[in-house]
């Protein structure tokens, strides 16, 4: 038995996470800046504040990320442990995203200047929102490395960073919901 370490075959990860062409059709984007609380915290007081924001964006979360009222607690709506590095990256995926959107019109038709500004959000985002730790690794039990941490009540992943193959699946939900 061995780690599991998640695979990525993507052809984003291979060039950059955001790429020029990824803000085409993005023109009519409404740019919402953020209002809640909370903007630079990983607690959970403000994931649904951050939930409410990503959604007003148009964003489509996966309802298997949500606790529902079928799951018999009285948590329902809110973010499951497992899946709060993965709200927490859409969320500042999303800021990123509404960001350099706003950036490329000010850049109108410069598209270099707009490419070479999106250099400097790959290095934040590969800095700053890749597990470099092995946080997100599966373990044979099926159970990711972060969530045995949590169980063991040792520090799992407090910047709640996410896989490259869970930020590219984050980047591609993101812009599919955004361009429709």
């Amino acid at each position: 038995m061995s780690i599991e370490k998640k695979r990525v075959s993507t052809e984003r990860l291979e060039a950059q996470y955001f790429r020029a062409e990824d803000f085409e059709g993005l023109e009519d984007l409404p740019i919402i800046p953020y209002e809640g609380e909370g903007k630079t915290s990983y607690k959970d007081t403000y994931d649904k504040q951050k939930r409410a924001y990503v959604e007003k964006l148009g964003v489509r979360l996966p309802k298997e990320w949500f606790y529902n009222t079928r799951d018999g607690i009285e948590a329902a709506g809110d973010v499951k442990p497992k899946f709060r590095a993965m709200l927490m990256t859409t969320f500042i995926v999303c800021g990123e995203i509404v960001n350099a959107e706003s950036i490329r019109r000010l850049f109108g038709n410069d598209k270099a200047g707009f490419e070479y500004h999106l250099e400097g959000v790959n290095r934040r985002i590969k800095e700053k929102r890749v597990d470099r730790y092995g946080y997100r690794d599966l373990l044979p039990s099926g159970e990711l490395v972060e969530e045995h941490r949590n169980r063991m009540n040792l520090s799992s992943n407090p910047t709640k960073t996410v896989s490259e193959e869970e930020l590219s699946e984050i980047i591609d939900i993101v812009f599919d919901s955004l361009k429709e």
